[in-house]
């Protein structure tokens, strides 16, 4: 489940992998399209990052990732994101995790411009090992406290597809939505906070080092209405 295992050659697929090539296909206009149904307003973002992943062990990894955000109109980094992960293979195919996420507004010197978010995670892996098609779903539980006071637990719910194009490059796709799971100052109300919707490439530039772009979409929900993000992704990941 963790490792930074090399992508296999692509290959004739049998008749399971056409139909879920098939559904891959058919999904990417849905995926792209959720969050742009009602929007009242849409922003363009950049969004860079980079991280870095370790194994302690066979079983065990740890990772951290470093993340600015930047919107389009002003070209000035707005928000820092820090995440942090420890992960546990149980299995081939089942890792379970825990960490710790801080994200801080970088333009406004108010008390709420910081959230710490401890979490816990479980990640299923649901293809074989080899198949050019990987399928995995992951669940987060995030328990998110801001610096003003407020707080929330919230649900995220990922699930994730990637087919092999070469022997370094392949397709990446990924669907999440986020629920509140109680009634946080943070919402306003339970239910659907936001949904992501994500399309890109990943290319392993060295068997440690690869490159990740892509467009994702985000809807989220807010008091005073719905908004979606269109979002273009540049991330690079190491492994040492």
């Amino acid at each position: 489940m963790h490792g930074n295992s090399k992508i296999p050659q692509v290959r004739l697929p049998n008749s399971g992998e056409k139909i879920l090539v098939s559904l891959l296909w058919i999904s990417l206009p849905l995926l792209c399209s959720l969050g742009l149904a009602v929007p009242l307003h849409a922003q363009d973002q950049v969004w860079t990052s980079v991280s870095l992943r370790t194994d302690l062990s066979d079983d065990t990894s740890v990772s951290g990732q470093l993340e600015f955000r930047t919107p389009v109109e002003t070209g000035e980094s707005d928000r820092l994101a820090a995440t942090f992960l420890v992960d546990q293979a149980l299995s081939p195919r089942v890792s379970v995790g825990g960490g710790f996420a801080y994200r801080r507004s970088l333009k406004s010197r108010t008390a709420d411009t910081v959230e710490y978010r401890p979490f816990q995670q479980v990640e299923f892996m649901l293809t074989d090992t080899g198949s050019p098609i990987s399928v995995a779903s992951r669940a987060r539980l995030e328990q998110r406290f801001r610096s003003s006071g407020e707080i929330g637990l919230r649900m995220r719910n990922r699930v994730s597809f990637s087919y092999g194009l070469s022997s370094n490059a392949s397709l990446r796709i990924w669907t999440e939505p986020y629920f509140h799971l109680d009634n946080p100052n943070t919402s306003g109300e339970r239910g659907l906070d936001q949904w992501r919707n994500y399309l890109g490439l990943r290319y392993d530039l060295s068997e440690r080092t690869s490159l990740n772009a892509g467009y994702l979409n985000q809807f989220d929900r807010r008091e005073d209405g719905t908004q979606s993000l269109d979002i273009a992704i540049i991330s690079v990941a190491s492994s040492f």
